[in-house]
């Protein structure tokens, strides 16, 4: 591919162009059903420009979060109710079921940190959680590691702030084949 902007060739899988950072054109409606292409390009007035790819697992999040704190408030209700209410072996179930909120409650405390989006800049990246947006850039020391998925895609691990985040090649592709130019070459 030809950059449009100051006409030095690139990858055609590559973002945005190595040599003066334009992003890539963005194609037009290509499918059947009229559906949008996944990467988008942000201008913004006195800021940066950037590539944004969202993961298609963020849609509906939110009301999975909520559904799951209430199914956890009642199973807690039942396990206070069993405990107290029921003698002898009963109560070892009631038991059962207060611990099943809190294995409920991790689970989700642990999904905050579920990378949502990807913003590429010229000279870094941010990875956006459901709480917080963090920024690296391309230095290699800031890559944790490359580890492989059980169907062999690649992911890369960054850490910051002692969380991981994790940037999977199966939900975002494109990011992963640029972060493969980057920091394995």
């Amino acid at each position: 591919m030809i950059c449009p902007k100051c006409g030095e060739p690139y990858e055609d899988d590559m973002p945005r162009c190595l040599w003066c950072g334009a992003p890539k054109p963005v194609a037009k409606q290509n499918s059947a059903d009229g559906a949008l292409p996944q990467v988008k390009t942000e201008p913004m007035e006195n800021k940066e420009e950037y590539v944004s790819y969202v993961s298609p697992r963020n849609v509906g999040f939110s009301i999975f979060v909520f559904l799951s704190y209430v199914a956890a408030v009642l199973l807690a209700i039942l396990g206070m109710f069993i405990f107290f209410a029921v003698d002898g072996k009963a109560s070892l179930l009631g038991i059962l079921f207060l611990f099943v909120p809190f294995s409920v409650y991790y689970d989700l405390s642990d999904s905050k940190n579920c990378v949502c989006e990807i913003k590429w800049y010229k000279d870094k990246f941010v990875i956006c959680t459901r709480s917080d947006e963090f920024t690296f850039t391309f230095d290699k020391d800031e890559l944790y590691k490359i580890e492989n998925d059980a169907f062999g895609g690649k992911i890369f691990v960054f850490r910051k702030d002692k969380q991981c985040f994790y940037v999977n090649e199966r939900i975002f592709p494109e990011v992963v084949d640029a972060m493969q130019k980057i920091y394995c070459e």
